[in-house]
């Protein structure tokens, strides 16, 4: 916490999938896919003066359109962000809650499309961040390493 006149800002400089989950359940899927059960994890940590490392796992369920289970996914990433001397705990949560998620949104969607593309699957085709045009149910206060659930 700084009482310096900066504004306070978090910005991401760096995107990096760092893990990826693949199972096939069913190859003989019918289009088009649709995901089932998603769950979404942030958490993150210091990484050095005015550095933040934002670690988000996706995972979810894929289904075809007659709700057969076709894969079960799981990607996680890590974002690295800069992070200047106004910022505080408030907004290092609130910036895990929505602006990271609408951040990696378009990544996400385009990782999965290939991911289902190349496990032999019909692309899977996800909206522009429907579930961020809501607003959030609860903030949930977070602990290093934090976690959004």
């Amino acid at each position: 916490m700084s009482t310096s006149s900066e504004p306070a800002r978090i910005e991401p400089i760096d995107l990096r999938w760092t893990a990826i989950e693949a199972q096939l359940i069913h190859a003989g899927c019918l289009k088009p896919l649709s995901m089932a059960d998603t769950a979404v994890a942030v958490s993150y940590q210091p990484a050095g003066p005015g550095a933040l490392v934002y670690t988000v796992r996706y995972s979810m369920d894929i289904v075809d359109r007659d709700t057969r289970p076709a894969a079960h996914l799981a990607v996680t990433a890590a974002v690295v962000c800069t992070a200047s001397p106004a910022v505080t705990e408030e907004d290092i949560e609130a910036y895990g809650h929505r602006p990271l998620l609408r951040y990696l949104h378009d990544y996400l969607r385009e990782h999965l499309h290939a991911i289902t593309t190349m496990m032999g699957l019909p692309p899977l085709v996800i909206d522009v961040a429907p579930e961020l045009n809501e607003p959030p149910a609860q903030p949930t206060p977070l602990a290093a390493p934090r976690t959004i659930p």
